[in-house]
């Protein structure tokens, strides 16, 4: 079976929001080994997949679809 680690970076408004997404994203798919990266406002992710054809693809979609549901939450 093949490994890849499959890189992708993505920008958030604020400190606070990169965390929150850091935290949604590392409760799913604790299968997967994801280590993840705060510089400034982006967030970088590093997934390790063993399936190529579509594991990694849905995880990457799935951190996607997080993304406008953090940053659109206002600040309480």
């Amino acid at each position: 079976m093949v490994t890849t680690t499959i890189e992708f970076k993505i920008f958030v408004p604020n400190k606070k929001q990169a965390e929150l997404l850091i935290a949604r994203t590392q409760d799913r798919q604790s299968r997967q080994r994801i280590s993840t990266v705060k510089n400034d406002q982006t967030v970088y992710f590093h997934c390790q997949v063993s399936n190529l054809e579509g594991g990694d693809y849905e995880y990457r979609d799935l951190i996607y679809k997080l993304v406008p549901q953090i940053t659109n939450q206002t600040d309480e």
